[in-house]
């Protein structure tokens, strides 16, 4: 019994010294020699044992392509600025309507023009009553004058009884009597200034409700130029056709064409909407 179990130590004594011999040099040899050469230092048997290794390949996000129709009108087909397969740039121009600019640049020009005559000032009208209050206060100053000396006049009479004053004081009473002719003759120039006046004030009061009257008319008819030019503005800038996105051209063709138009689709292609703000098709 004691022998054998000498035998049995024995031999796991062996086994033990065996496998931490063998690690041991695969230690002491995997620091002398590189790992990716295993077969040098590993038995057949463990060799095969062991997983592959794989590459190791990034993650990166896949290209996602898309394609837009774009429609297009131009007057000549030199106007297509673009051909199958070229590269596109975004902001870069697809087509130039170069013959319906001109037809606006000049329509814009005859707006212009009219702007200028609708924005010239126009005087307003003026209460000017210094010729009509000389008018007025001359009559008054020959009223006055003529009541002063048909009263000085009347007061110089030695008689109260008019048929001595008609014998004695002839030249006072004709004096009197001509004084008398002027006090009629300025009651009716202030009867006259007085209706001048009132007519001038009249009159300014319809030239001011005609001129606030022009003034609204002006206006409006400014903003309706201000109108047309935008729009005249807008239609020249959509006569020109600019790429949104960095692309490629896939395909120009014409649609429909008629003797004064052509409309042209342009089939771009890009990517998707967050490569297409970093990225180029170059």
């Amino acid at each position: 019994m004691t022998r054998d179990r000498l035998k049995s130590l024995n031999r796991w004594t062996l086994l033990i010294v065996a496998v931490g011999g063998l690690v041991s040099c695969q230690s002491s040899v995997s620091d002398n020699f590189p790992a990716s050469n295993p077969s040098a230092i590993l038995p057949e048997e463990l060799l095969e044992q062991q997983t592959p290794l794989l590459p190791i390949v990034p993650n990166l996000p896949p290209v996602n392509l898309n394609t837009i129709a774009i429609t297009v009108t131009v007057s000549q087909p030199p106007e297509i600025l673009v051909k199958s397969g070229d590269i596109v740039k975004k902001g870069q121009t697809l087509s130039h309507n170069r013959t319906q600019v001109q037809g606006l640049l000049g329509k814009k020009q005859q707006l212009e023009a009219e702007l200028n005559r609708a924005i010239a000032p126009t005087p307003s009208p003026k209460l000017d009553l210094k010729a009509q209050q000389a008018a007025l206060n001359q009559a008054k100053f020959k009223l006055d004058q003529a009541k002063r000396e048909i009263s000085r006049l009347q007061g110089s009479l030695r008689f109260d009884d008019p048929r001595l004053s008609e014998a004695l004081d002839a030249n006072t009473i004709r004096e009197i009597k001509e004084w008398q002719e002027k006090q009629r003759e300025a009651e009716v120039d202030l009867q006259v200034a007085l209706t001048n006046m009132s007519a001038s004030k009249e009159q300014y009061v319809a030239d001011l409700q005609s001129y606030e009257s022009q003034s609204q008319q002006q206006k409006q008819g400014v903003n309706s130029i201000l109108g047309q030019l935008q729009a005249v503005e807008q239609q020249i800038q959509a006569a020109s056709v600019r790429s949104l996105y960095d692309g490629q051209v896939k395909s120009v063709k014409i649609l429909k064409q008629d003797e004064q138009t052509i409309t042209t689709e342009i089939v771009l292609e890009i990517r998707n909407q967050t490569q297409a703000q970093g990225n180029s098709f170059e």
